[in-house]
Formats: C-alpha cells, sequence, structure tokens
C-alpha cells in the first residue's frame, strides 16, 4: 500500500524475487479501517475503490470489476470461494449475525446462517469464518447491572 500526495491510497503487487512493485489498484482508494480481501486463488482482492462502490481488482493486471449485490450496509466477512463472498448487514438490533452468500458478479443473496450466541447478550460483532466455512468465532458484549433498595436511610 502506498499512499501518494494528494492522490490517496493506491495497493500495489511485490514480486520479493525481483523486488519490484507495480500498482494492481488505481490511486485515490479511500483510507478505510478495512483491508482488501485476497482471494483464495491470490489472483484477485475486494476493496472499496475511489467512488465508494466495491470492486474486485486483478492481481495479475486482467482489470477491476464491480461487486454486485452489495448495499452500504453491508460489511463483507471473507471469500466464500473465488466467486461469492460472506457477508453480513448491519440492523438497528445487533444481537445476532444474519450472514448471506452473496454472488459477486450475479448479486445473488444466499443465507448462510443466523448466528446466535447461547446467552442474551446486547452485540455480536467481529466476525471470522474459516476459509472453508466450517468453523467460525466472533466477539460480543453484554452489560450486565444490579440494583440495590436502600431503605431507611435519613
Amino acid at each position: 500500500m502506498e499512499k501518494s500526495p494528494g492522490k490517496g491510497i493506491r495497493f500495489d503487487a511485490w514480486d520479493a524475487a525481483a523486488d519490484t512493485r507495480r500498482p494492481v489498484s488505481p490511486d485515490g482508494m479511500p483510507d478505510l479501517d478495512e483491508f482488501p480481501l485476497v482471494s483464495p486463488d491470490g489472483h484477485q482482492f475486494l476493496a472499496t475503490g475511489p467512488d465508494g462502490e466495491r470492486h474486485v481488482y486483478s492481481i495479475d493486471g486482467g482489470g477491476t470489476k464491480a461487486v454486485a449485490g452489495l448495499t452500504p450496509h453491508d460489511s463483507v466477512v471473507a471469500w466464500h470461494d473465488g466467486r461469492s463472498v460472506y457477508v453480513t448487514t448491519h440492523r438497528d438490533q445487533n444481537r445476532t449475525i444474519p450472514v448471506s452468500i452473496v454472488d459477486i458478479e450475479s448479486g445473488k443473496r444466499t443465507p448462510w446462517k443466523e448466528i446466535r450466541p447461547m446467552v442474551p447478550v446486547d452485540e455480536v460483532g467481529g466476525l471470522r469464518i474459516t476459509a472453508d466455512g466450517k468453523a467460525y468465532a466472533y466477539n460480543f458484549t453484554y452489560l450486565r447491572s444490579e440494583l440495590f433498595v436502600a431503605e431507611g436511610i435519613k
């Protein structure tokens, strides 16, 4: 990743053997709190582009494709395979995590599972899914409080 003055961020591919870099994204990529998601085959990555939309960029020089079917409320968690990604959608009550698989070319959304902690919680987040989709991990928060009633205090 390189930040050019006045141009924003640009992602580069580095050839360790030749110690050379070449651009794999345009200048002006937004400086977000997200890293590009590299595909399972290592030949492409998904990132938010300069236009604020999500795109798949080729690392091998094959061009850029817009990702279909994602909304501004969606968070891409991981690649499912080379054609689809795991996605969560923000909701006002984040006590569960509904996860879908979205085909990046057609935009077809298929529900995968709804993650529900075994105890009531205030919020669930930080979902990570293994490459084969057989395991996942997440964080949750809950607030606990106690009420004490005092009588006869003067």
